[in-house]
C-alpha cells in the first residue's frame, strides 16, 4: 500500500544531530538542507512525491511563501502564530484516507493526533535508521554494479589478449588478398554464366525464326499443290460428264452397251 508521509522537521533534525541551541547566519538554513538532502536520498521518486515535511514558520527563509518544494517533497513553515506541530495536527485531521498515513515524530502530541485518526506513526530516530539502512543498501548495489561492469571489462581485455596471442601468426594482409581474390573470382563466375545464358538466348531465338512451320510451305508449293488439286477434280468431272453423255448417245441410237469396244 502507498503511504502518505507527514515528517516533523524540527523534530527529525533533532534526531539526527543537527539541531543545535544557537545558529549563526545561515547555519540554521544549511542544517535544514542537510535534512532534507538526507531525506531525498533515502526515498523513492513516488515516496518523495507523497511526503510533507513541516518546520516551524519564525524561521522560513521565504516569509510570504508558505510552502516550497525539494526534490518533490513538499515543505511547509508554519504560518505566523502557529506551531509545526498545529500546522501537522491539521493535515492529519484533514486527510482523505488517514490509514494510508504514516507521521514522523517522536513528539507525544502529533502521535496522539495520529492514532486518534487511526494513522500510523513512527519515532524519528526509527525512521532515520530506516533512511541510513536504505541509503547503505542503495550504495552496496551501486557499487556491486560498478564491480561487475570492471570485472566484464577486466574478462573482455584477458580474452582478447588471449585470442591475440592464438593468432599471433596470422598475416593480416594475406588474408585480405585472399578474401579480394576470392571475391573477384567468383564475380567473374557469374559474369560469364550471365554471358553463356545470353549467347543461349540469343541461339535460340534465332533458330526459331530460320525454322519454318510445319503447317507453312512456300508460295510455288502451294500453288503446285492448287493445280493438281483442280486437275484431279475437273478429271474426275469430265469422266462423269462423257460416262453419261455417251450414255444417253446409246439410248438415242438403240445400242447396247456390249458393242460398244
Amino acid at each position: 500500500m502507498r503511504v502518505d508521509l507527514i515528517i516533523d522537521g524540527y523534530n527529525l533534525m533533532h534526531f539526527a544531530g543537527l539541531a543545535r541551541e544557537r545558529y549563526g547566519p545561515g547555519d540554521l538554513e544549511r542544517a535544514r538542507n542537510r535534512l532534507l538532502q538526507r531525506v531525498r536520498r533515502g526515498l523513492s521518486q513516488d515516496e518523495r512525491s507523497r511526503t510533507t515535511i513541516v518546520f516551524d514558520g519564525q524561521y522560513a527563509p521565504i516569509r510570504e511563501r508558505s510552502v516550497q518544494l525539494f526534490h518533490g517533497m513538499e515543505i511547509h513553515f508554519s504560518p505566523v502564530g502557529l506551531e509545526a506541530d498545529d500546522v501537522i495536527e491539521d493535515l492529519v485531521a484533514a486527510h482523505s484516507s488517514p490509514k494510508q498515513l504514516m507521521v514522523i515524530s517522536s513528539d507525544n502530541r502529533l502521535q496522539i493526533a495520529a492514532k486518534r485518526r487511526k494513522a500510523g506513526y513512527l519515532d524519528s530516530d526509527s525512521f532515520l535508521v530506516e533512511l541510513d539502512e536504505r541509503e547503505e543498501r542503495a550504495k552496496q548495489i551501486k557499487q556491486s554494479a560498478r564491480t561487475e561492469s570492471r570485472d566484464v571489462q577486466t574478462l573482455s581485455d584477458a580474452d582478447l589478449a588471449e585470442w591475440m596471442n592464438v593468432f599471433a601468426d596470422l598475416d593480416v594482409n594475406a588474408i585480405e588478398t585472399d578474401v579480394r581474390k576470392e571475391e573477384a573470382r567468383r564475380k567473374a563466375i557469374r559474369q560469364a554464366e550471365k554471358k553463356k545464358r545470353t549467347q543461349q538466348e540469343k541461339k535460340a531465338s534465332q533458330a526459331a525464326k530460320q525454322q519454318p512451320s510445319t503447317s507453312a510451305t512456300t508460295p510455288e508449293v502451294e500453288q503446285a499443290d492448287d493445280d493438281q488439286q483442280t486437275q484431279a477434280t475437273l478429271g474426275a468431272a469430265d469422266y462423269d460428264f462423257w460416262r453419261e453423255r455417251i450414255a444417253e448417245l446409246i439410248q438415242e441410237e438403240g445400242l447396247e452397251d456390249g458393242e460398244i469396244s
